[in-house]
């Protein structure tokens, strides 16, 4: 923006709005000094920065192959990936308020609530992340034991009672004859 016949002294220079995606620049004091040449004040804006991760609820691990995506307040889909092991990094994000919904959970995990994330008007790195929790395995009393020796135990201990019997039955026999 140009300015003339400005006069000679300091003066602050305040950046009211930030365009969407970028963080409102710090306010910069500068001097006009008495001379004839154009002189320069520069502002630089800097861009919004999310770094968002998929996590397992109990180890904290990274959680590959969840479908994300993120909604701005109205609703309107703003993004969509598939996690890897590496964070999604997003920059130019508008500042305000979107939520985090994961469409589909890997294998072995349950799909994770819909979480709410605010950017904030910052230039530094904001973390979210979403926990996924693994799938606890149902246990149906339908279900046959593997491994359980107790009707083969009780069989063969049948078998030498069974067995002791028959041995007793034929020494009497043999007694008696």
């Amino acid at each position: 923006y140009y300015i003339e016949k400005l006069p000679v002294g300091t003066y602050t220079l305040t950046e009211v709005t930030a365009p969407d995606g970028y963080v409102t620049a710090e306010t910069i004091i500068f001097t006009v000094s008495d001379t004839g040449e154009i002189q320069k004040v520069d502002m630089k804006d800097d861009v919004t920065k999310i770094e968002i991760t998929k996590s397992d609820l109990t180890t904290g691990k990274p959680v590959e192959g969840a479908e994300l995506v993120i909604r701005d307040k109205d609703g309107n889909e703003i993004e969509r990936w598939t996690t890897t092991k590496e964070p999604h990094y997003i920059e130019m994000l508008a500042v305000g308020v979107y939520t985090l919904t994961e469409i589909t959970a890997p294998n072995g995990y349950e799909v994770a609530e819909t979480i709410e994330f605010e950017v904030k008007d910052t230039a530094e790195i904001q973390k979210v992340d979403m926990k996924d929790k693994p799938v606890t395995p149902s246990v149906s009393s339908n279900v046959p034991k593997t491994g359980d020796m107790t009707n083969l135990t009780l069989y063969i201990a049948l078998a030498l009672v069974s067995a002791a019997v028959v041995a007793v039955v034929l020494r009497r026999k043999r007694k008696i004859r």
